[in-house]
């Protein structure tokens, strides 16, 4: 049978009344020092929240201000006439025109004024030919062989 190791017992510190003493007003310091700490960093964050909102309230400003219109004459409607209908004006964006044919003429060797004209449209994307992998020939073939069979393993006898 094995027996557990015992431990020897750790010798604990006992504490006179003075030095009770002593760490209750250690712990009355550190607590009244967190909580100014604590009011300077809430004031901190006061006023960096403050210079956000000033921030805020000039670039919308100059955003305002950017985008005012100036009018050369403003208008002031008469109490005699009606009010008028207000007319929603609706911009249509412009189509762009179409691309004309290629136009060729021809003349023919004849005199007399007979012209050709033809009429060619565009076709759409034209797909290219990938190219294909040139093919060897048999002379670049065998240099291959050569060249690989040089470098190849040997076998030893």
């Amino acid at each position: 049978m094995e027996e557990a190791p015992v431990e020897p017992k750790k010798r604990t510190r006992t504490m006179t009344p003075e030095m009770l003493e002593k760490l209750a007003l250690a712990r009355q310091k550190a607590n009244e020092k967190r909580s100014e700490m604590a009011k300077v960093k809430k004031m901190e964050k006061e006023v960096k929240q403050k210079e956000q909102e000033n921030k805020t309230k000039e670039v919308k400003e100059k955003y305002e201000k950017m985008n005012e219109v100036p009018s050369a004459e403003p208008e002031v409607p008469s109490a005699d006439s009606e009010p008028e209908e207000e007319q929603v004006v609706v911009q249509k964006k412009k189509s762009k025109p179409k691309k004309k044919p290629i136009v060729i003429v021809e003349q023919s060797e004849s005199e007399s004024d007979d012209e050709q004209v033809v009429y060619l449209k565009k076709g759409g994307r034209n797909k290219k030919e990938r190219p294909s992998a040139p093919q060897k020939t048999a002379e670049e073939m065998y240099m291959d062989r050569m060249y690989a069979s040089m470098f190849a393993p040997r076998m030893r006898l």
